[in-house]
């Protein structure tokens, strides 16, 4: 009963636009899109357009090295009252103890 299951490889691609995170980037798209439009002067608007490049390349640079960064991220903000990342007080490494 060992059944062949194929894999698709479009399940195990990131989902990316211009090599950052798809909705990072979007976000970020969106709101470069809307200090643009709010801009009235030249200067304010290549200023946004500098603001878009740049975060371009950060959240590009952050996709390259852990393009799952954004879900871990969210899933640690969501267990963080679970599971502390201090030790208590009767932990070996807690200052009380340790002389």
């Amino acid at each position: 009963m060992n059944k062949k299951h194929q894999l698709y490889p479009s399940l195990l691609r990131t989902h990316t636009i211009f090599g950052a995170e798809r909705t990072l980037f979007l976000l970020w798209l969106m709101l470069c899109m809307l200090g643009f439009i709010l801009n009235i002067s030249l200067l304010g608007s290549i200023e946004t357009l500098l603001m878009l490049g740049l975060g371009w390349a950060v959240i590009a640079r952050m996709s390259r090295i852990d393009p799952l960064f954004r879900q871990v991220y969210v899933r640690n903000i969501r267990y963080r009252s679970f599971y502390q990342a201090q030790g208590s007080e009767y932990s070996k490494y807690h200052s009380k103890y340790n002389r």
